[in-house]
């Protein structure tokens, strides 16, 4: 795929949307249960607090075409962020994690040179085709 949509945008958001209710929720479970207490769950709180700052910012973003690719690259790095650092840290404050979903998405890339210049000529060729036909 040579670019991003706004509906991998989308896609790639409810994904962040879902790992941050879920971990939020595990946290909380967590502290509730007394499994993590003290400095630990404060650092554990803070830390995810961090993170999830960072994941509002990005779920209040409306999906655009011409940021998609900006975007849905940042999602995923996000996303690369969340799974499996978060994960693992639930697991290792002995707090119950939730199950992790499949792994991230690679980022969009062409898949050849070749690939990405003749996305390219062929916008370049309809970008020149309309303003020849406006003349007209």
């Amino acid at each position: 795929m040579l670019f991003a949509t706004p509906d991998d945008v989308t896609a790639i958001q409810k994904n962040v949307e879902q790992q941050v209710k879920a971990i939020s929720s595990a946290i909380s479970d967590c502290a509730k249960s007394g499994a993590l207490a003290g400095d630990d769950l404060k650092k554990l709180v803070k830390d995810w607090k961090v993170t999830a700052k960072r994941a509002a910012a990005y779920l209040a973003e409306e999906p655009s075409w011409i940021d998609a690719q900006s975007q849905y690259d940042r999602g995923v790095a996000l996303v690369n962020e969340i799974q499996p650092r978060w994960y693992t840290r639930l697991e290792q404050a002995k707090c119950s994690a939730p199950p992790q979903p499949s792994p991230p998405p690679a980022p969009l890339k062409a898949e050849s040179w070749a690939e990405g210049w003749s996305g390219m000529v062929v916008l370049v060729i309809a970008v020149l085709a309309m303003h020849e036909l406006k003349g007209l």
